[in-house]
């Protein structure tokens, strides 16, 4: 008859293993990086936005219009990348603060 493999127990319990334990991370910091690239994927979605539009004016031959459109996107995106990092950048110096505490 046919056997199982013994090794299929353990990859199952590599697969299964949270990764915040394999990571030196502490959960603040997890969560932190959790809401940057949140926030930085949805500064891209409304970059891409603001593109399709100045594209679509530009397009009709409003350039203008087209160019502030565009660069609004761009500011949109910037200050909410800039949020996302101002965030990671607070978790980790309390992460550190607290490990330096004991």
């Amino acid at each position: 008859m046919f056997r199982k493999p013994r090794t299929f127990l353990l990859a199952l319990l590599v697969a299964t293993a949270p990764l915040t334990v394999l990571a030196d991370e502490t959960p603040g910091q997890v969560r932190a990086e959790h809401r940057a690239d949140r926030l930085d994927a949805r500064g891209d979605r409304i970059e891409s936005r603001h593109d399709a539009r100045a594209e679509r004016l530009a397009d009709h031959g409003h350039y203008a219009a087209a160019n502030r459109v565009e660069r609004r996107g761009a500011r949109i995106d910037h200050r909410l990348d800039r949020r996302g990092e101002r965030i990671e950048r607070r978790a980790n110096h309390r992460a550190h603060h607290a490990h330096s505490q004991g």
